[in-house]
């Protein structure tokens, strides 16, 4: 399995800067996206990092525990058995990680 973790800034159009009463300013999306190949199919997993107002977790530490994600699980089991797995990890990564992971998984499942 080939497993790769990427960024992208999603600005809006001509400098707009998004306001809201929860969030304050928001000059742009932060992405992140989880790519996993198993050499037959492509699994895609997304998430917004810069939504600490909402979930508390700074960008920095979501795209952190997503590195250390990648690098603990055991890419040679099955996309059903790491999914199978998901309540081990609970403890062990946020939430955001999570559904990118289970999101990933889901599109490499028949």
């Amino acid at each position: 399995m080939r497993v790769s973790l990427h960024t992208a800034e999603l600005h809006y159009r001509s400098g707009l800067v998004l306001h809201t009463a929860s969030s304050g300013s928001v000059p742009h999306l932060a992405e992140l996206y989880l790519r996993l190949d198993d050499g037959e199919r492509i699994g895609i997993g997304e998430v917004r990092t810069n939504i600490g107002y909402l979930n508390g977790f700074a960008s920095e530490d979501v795209v952190a525990d997503a590195i250390s994600a990648a690098g603990a699980l055991d890419w040679s089991r099955g996309p059903i058995e790491l999914l199978n797995s998901i309540p081990d990890w609970v403890e062990r990564w946020t939430a955001p990680v999570r559904m990118l992971l289970d999101c990933a998984l889901h599109d490499l499942v028949d």
